[in-house]
């Protein structure tokens, strides 16, 4: 529910525009600390250049997948203690183009009496 719309932003805005290299994509989900952290990486165009590309379009697309995105976590974050954190930038290596996606979402523990906390 959180993770496709990244990878499908990674894919359509980043990595299908490519023509010069092989496009990569890498999900990663791990446990750090009491956070579950997913993160999908593309070496794709870039959000600029990709930005750039719907500018000059003629024809043109809504992408919403990450308004969505945002409006979930939003929801969420109004039922747990802990914020789920999301951010979306470039690669900061200066050498490579590319898109970093990161959601931070806290561990829940159940209770006595069978209630989610975090």
């Amino acid at each position: 529910m959180m993770i496709q719309p990244l990878v499908e932003n990674a894919i359509n805005h980043g990595l299908l525009p490519m023509k010069e290299k092989q496009g990569v994509l890498e999900v990663k989900i791990q446990k750090q600390a009491r956070r579950i952290v997913i993160s999908v990486v593309d070496n794709g165009i870039g959000i600029e250049e990709s930005y750039r590309r719907k500018k000059n379009k003629s024809i043109r697309h809504d992408s919403n997948g990450i308004i969505i995105l945002q409006n979930r976590i939003a929801v969420f974050n109004k039922v747990l203690k802990e914020a789920i954190d999301f951010e979306i930038s470039k690669l900061k290596n200066e050498n490579e183009t590319g898109t970093i996606a990161i959601i931070s979402i806290p561990l829940l523990k159940k209770t006595h009496d069978d209630k989610l906390k975090t």
